[in-house]
This record gives C-alpha cells, structure tokens and sequence, in this order.
C-alpha cells in the first residue's frame, strides 16, 4: 500500500461524497423551507412596517414651491411637474414621499417651457391651479406658503392671484 486509492476505491469514496452532497442539499431545503414557514406564521401576530415612508398623512407637507426650467435643462428635484401641453407627472419621490434636503416638507413643482424665458401658457397656469388648489385643502397648506421662483408669466398671473407670491 503506497497510500494511493484504487479505480475501486476511488469510486466509492466518489460515491460518498456524492451522496454527502445530496444529503447537505436536501437539508438545506429542509431548513429553509421551515424557516420561511416559521416567519409567516410569525407575521400573522406582529403587525407589519411598511418599507416606505408615511410622509403623505395629513399636515406632513407645509408649503408649495413652483419653478419653471427649459425643457432641455436638467430638471432636478420636483413631485410632480407640467409639461408644456399641461400634463401633470408625479414623481417618484413624491410617492415615496421623499423631500428635498435643502426644502423638507416642501412640495416641489416643476414647470417645463420650451425656452429659458418662455412665459407659462394657459393650459400649465389651468393644470398648476388645479394642483395647488388639490394641494392645499389635503395637507391644509395656507395661502402664504405658496412659492414662485422664477416663473415668468406664473408669477405676472400672481400678481392677480394673492395666493402666489415671488420669492
């Protein structure tokens, strides 16, 4: 005996390790499918945390900024933003109700125009109205907190509308 295995030899020891392989497989299996079993069951009794935040309750927001940006400019943070046909686009962080660092619990919106100094056109001022409007009555945000930066033809029509104000 030299201490080298055998073609005999070697096979079996093959075979047990292959069967040692099994074994470890089918436990694992064993054990994940009672762990998985054991959470569910876990979680009939504790209440479940949502992942996301709860910053859409009532009073979370305090105020309303409104800015407008060329189209082809980088738009940056905002909630929703109106196109220049009026559409309106809800971002994701105003779903996960994320705010801006530099602005917590300030709602962010963004006018595209299709030119820097572009006045906002009457389908946007009708949408931003109708948002503000929305806005106000669900988070209670007073007349005073609505905020418009540098959007031509939004901050002539606030000059109408006491409820905007330049900032």
């Amino acid at each position: 005996p030299t201490g080298e295995f055998t073609g005999h030899d070697m096979s079996a020891h093959a075979i047990r390790n292959q069967y040692r392989h099994y074994r470890t497989l089918i436990v694992l299996v064993l054990a994940m499918t009672v762990g998985t079993s054991m959470l569910f069951w876990l979680a009939r009794f504790s209440p479940i945390t949502p992942l996301r935040s709860t910053a859409s309750t009532t009073r979370a927001w305090t105020q309303i900024s409104v800015r407008a940006e060329s189209s082809g400019a980088r738009a940056g943070f905002f909630h929703y933003r109106i196109d220049e046909t009026g559409r309106l686009f809800e971002s994701y962080a105003w779903q996960a109700g994320q705010s801006e660092r530099s602005a917590p619990k300030t709602v962010q919106i963004l006018l595209t125009c299709s030119a820097p100094e572009a006045p906002v056109n009457a389908d946007q001022a009708k949408t931003l109205a109708h948002v503000i409007s929305s806005l106000q009555k669900r988070f209670e945000i007073a007349g005073d907190r609505i905020f418009v930066e540098a959007a031509k033809g939004v901050a002539d029509r606030g000059s109408a509308n006491p409820r905007l104000r330049r900032t």
